[in-house]
């Protein structure tokens, strides 16, 4: 058993909306794992070694939740600018210039070590459209320090790729963004998250039995129907509401500045 103790000054969120902070405190993991967070070491930790941080804050990874890779070089560049002439004169020349590998490498090795070094251990990254560029992108990461990843496609030019409908001509079908998974898993054993038109508890399990993925991300289904977890392990799959991928409430209502609903909503409220 891998065991780490860590001494200094423990924030904790046990629940939502409650911050904790514990000075002279001790976070104890095993194998990874956080057992549990104490005032005091547990007797049966006694005699371990201790990792003591003095009065400095110990607290969770920073998660970004939208980052460009390739804008990474213009930081702090072209504010004044509205956003689509600062598209045209940085960020789309920046982004040119990784079809060069050696300038991809330079690049994206020091955005992950500095990712790492800065707390961020979890991020939403978009890549560019070089291909070889990108598969630099995952090599430093892992390098870094990056313990999984999360595939998917995006486009800001037409956002029904990004969120596909059920009628789309290319991206229609369970699992549309699966394909992408099986290009990721020739390059990594690291685990993989998949996406893309996830409904169908019989599907997404065998996605996971069969190891194409490790973990399966379904935001518009758990919009339609928050309890699929439970129905799911509870065995009550017929009760599920299916999202149907109809994109009406859901990216319509971000389209429309009202938030993300579903048109289930309705139904219930008739």
């Amino acid at each position: 058993m891998s065991l780490t103790i860590i001494k200094g000054t423990i924030l904790s969120a046990p629940t939502l909306g409650q911050l904790d902070a514990l000075p002279g405190g001790y976070l104890v993991a095993e194998d990874g794992l956080i057992r549990g967070v104490y005032g005091s070491l547990p007797e049966q930790y006694a005699g371990a070694p201790v990792e003591d941080w003095g009065d400095a804050l110990i607290l969770q990874s920073f998660a970004d939740l939208h980052l460009h890779a390739p804008q990474y070089p213009m930081l702090g560049m072209g504010m004044d600018l509205p956003l689509l002439d600062w598209l045209n004169a940085y960020a789309f020349p920046t982004e040119a210039r990784f079809a060069d590998t050696g300038y991809a490498r330079e690049i994206y090795s020091r955005l992950a070590r500095e990712l790492i070094a800065n707390g961020t251990t979890r991020v939403c990254m978009f890549s560019s459209l070089h291909t070889d560029a990108t598969l630099i992108l995952m090599e430093e990461l892992e390098k870094a320090g990056v313990t999984s990843f999360h595939v998917t496609l995006a486009n800001h030019g037409e956002l029904s790729d990004t969120i596909p409908p059920r009628n789309h001509p290319e991206f229609g079908a369970e699992g549309c963004f699966l394909k992408f998974c099986d290009q990721v898993r020739a390059l990594t054993q690291l685990p993989i998250c998949g996406v893309g038109g996830l409904t169908d508890p019989d599907f997404v399990e065998e996605q996971l039995r069969s190891g194409r993925i490790d973990c399966a991300a379904m935001s518009r289904q758990l919009t339609a129907d928050p309890d699929w977890p439970r129905k799911v392990r509870e065995g009550r799959t017929r009760e599920i509401r299916r999202c149907v991928r109809c994109n009406k409430a859901c990216l319509g209502g971000m389209m429309a500045h009202k938030g993300v609903h579903c048109i289930y909503e309705r139904k219930e409220t008739t």
